[in-house]
């Protein structure tokens, strides 16, 4: 039997999948993210830039926090603690368990409400966007009742 040639297609995949074609120098950016502690689920502390708004001030600042990602499992059990016990905030209670000071140490409630206004939400955002954490039920309703109503 002949050897059958490789399609154009096999041939541009075989291109795409050799590494060895790619320059050195080509550095990728990868958004900050330490892809190996989400690929893995790693609880590693990451240090990310927050940029955030305090409206008492009325200027934008950026500042480097240390947080860990969040397990949905987590999340959820946070949401439900939240929903049974109205006193109690969802940023808050994600801060207290995910946020940390450089030396790796977690914050105490107090230190939390001292934080400069905008940054326990902005805090909270970054948490969810690294632990892929996009959805928001409360928001996804909210628009849906705006979209509903034009």
């Amino acid at each position: 039997m002949a050897k059958e040639e490789k399609t154009e297609r096999e041939e541009l995949i075989d291109d795409l999948i050799d590494e060895n074609d790619l320059p050195e120098d080509i550095e990728v950016p990868l958004d900050d993210i330490e892809i190996e502690a989400l690929i893995n689920n790693c609880d590693e502390i990451m240090p990310r830039r927050v940029e955030y708004f305090n409206p008492q001030k009325n200027e934008k600042r950026a500042i480097i926090i240390h947080i860990k990602p969040i397990s949905h499992g987590k999340h959820t059990q946070l949401q439900n603690l939240v929903r049974k016990n109205k006193n109690k905030s969802m940023v808050e209670e994600v801060l207290k368990r995910q946020l940390f000071n450089s030396k790796g140490e977690q914050l105490s409630p107090t230190q939390i409400e001292k934080l400069q206004a905008g940054l326990p939400e902005a805090a909270y955002e970054e948490i969810r966007y690294i632990s892929g954490l996009f959805r928001d039920k409360g928001q996804e309703l909210i628009v849906k009742e705006i979209v509903k109503n034009d």
